[in-house]
């Protein structure tokens, strides 16, 4: 059983994102160094990927 999951990630100044949905992901952490994980999220597809990534940039401030 999988779950549609969606990732958002955004640049540092916020005008830039990029919007993953409906992919299936994997994560492998790695050890706690002072409270914090190094953490690594990949998927892998095939095919259409219409409906699935999304970039949307040039975004206002404020917005």
């Amino acid at each position: 059983m999988s779950k549609d999951t969606t990732i958002v990630v955004a640049s540092k100044e916020l005008d830039r994102v990029v919007i993953f949905t409906g992919l299936r992901w994997t994560v492998d952490w790695s050890g706690e160094a002072d409270g914090l994980f190094n953490v690594v999220i990949s998927t892998e597809f095939s095919g259409v990927t219409s409906n699935k990534i999304f970039l949307l940039k040039d975004i206002p401030p404020g917005v």
